[in-house]
């Protein structure tokens, strides 16, 4: 960290293009009078930008701007006004799938007696977590804590950690690698959340709009299945992209319709 003004800012910022697989460090300016960063090495970018709203701006040297939110996320490319696109992302997690991926049920008719607050409840002592794509089930079993209402996989070596009764009914399951999944009071699944990775939900250029669905594959992954191409004001299909997965969560077929030909 390095102190510009009255604020402290970082002195460093790595900038990675997925397409080409390389990496770009940027070095804080200090001659400027914004606050912003030049690439270390020869670059075909120009600059960062900071924002007082959190948010960056890389330009590059043929006038493209790329905008980033305060995350890191791409939110917007544009060109001027004749050209922008713009991101978003699912911010609570994953609730648009295909094809619903996990139920919750309860996996034999023993209560518990637990107390929230001013509440006493009577939960399942063992419940199931069935993934519907794999045809896996995991069982959990209440376990008794003094800090929160829990649950842990039956299986020590089970992919999941443990899962925990949320005070809005809400059911939280979260698997050894971080992947947060959440089911509603009646066990229907609600959203995936995967830890630090940013899901897109829509991309809009121009009059076009893209919005994404997902599926899970492999150990837990989500990755896009489907995604729709709507005009944007009317919300016109003009066609579907659709991908299929193996086991292993690898691409191995991926094809478009035209919604004339639906």
């Amino acid at each position: 960290m390095v102190e510009f003004g009255p604020y402290q800012v970082v002195d460093e910022i790595k900038v990675i293009d997925h397409e080409s697989e390389t990496t770009q460090i940027f070095s804080i300016d200090l001659k400027s009078k914004y606050i912003e960063y030049k690439p270390s090495d020869k670059s075909t970018y120009d600059r960062i930008a900071y924002l007082n709203t959190g948010e960056f701006i890389l330009y590059d040297l043929s006038g493209m701007e790329y905008h980033f939110d305060e995350y890191g996320c791409i939110s917007e490319t544009m060109t001027g006004k004749e050209y922008k696109v713009e991101y978003e992302y699912f911010e609570d997690g994953i609730e648009d799938f295909t094809e619903t991926p996990y139920n919750l049920t309860k996996a034999s008719n023993e209560t518990v007696n637990v107390e929230i607050g001013d509440y006493e409840l009577y939960l399942p002592k063992k419940m199931s977590i069935i993934d519907l794509n794999q045809g896996n089930t995991v069982l959990f079993e209440f376990v008794d804590s003094d800090t929160c209402v829990c649950y842990v996989p039956k299986d020590n070596n089970s992919s999941y950690k443990s899962m925990h009764y949320l005070t809005n009914g809400y059911y939280l399951a979260e698997t050894n690698t971080g992947t947060k999944i959440y089911f509603d009071e009646g066990g229907q699944f609600y959203s995936v959340d995967p830890k630090g990775r940013n899901f897109l939900k829509s991309v809009k250029q121009g009059d076009y709009i893209a919005e994404f669905n997902y599926t899970i594959v492999g150990d837990g992954l989500p990755v896009a299945d489907k995604i729709r191409v709507y005009k944007d004001l009317e919300w016109t299909l003009v066609y579907e992209l659709t991908y299929e997965y193996d086991a292993l969560g690898f691409l191995v077929d991926a094809s478009m319709i035209l919604a004339s030909n639906k």
